[in-house]
């Protein structure tokens, strides 16, 4: 079963507090997954990051397609 982690500030992780969730395929209510349960320590964790990337220019001066790539080696990383 794949377990996935949350991306947070450039690193993949767990919830803060551990807890995940199953993730059920509805055709047979089998247990295909679990993620992360994110707390709002979490939230505030990402919300933090996101606001620091785009003051700082980093995220916000980078050209279109280069963000595309980046969303995409992310996603690649599943």
């Amino acid at each position: 079963m794949k377990k996935y982690q949350m991306y947070i500030g450039g690193e993949w992780c767990d919830a803060s507090d551990g807890k995940t969730a199953d993730v059920i395929n509805p055709s047979n209510e089998a247990v295909i997954a679990q993620v992360p349960l994110g707390t709002e320590e979490d939230t505030e964790r990402a919300i933090r990051a996101a606001k620091e990337s785009f003051e700082s220019g980093v995220w916000r001066n980078m050209q279109p397609a280069e963000r595309s790539r980046i969303m995409l080696d992310i996603l690649k990383g599943y």
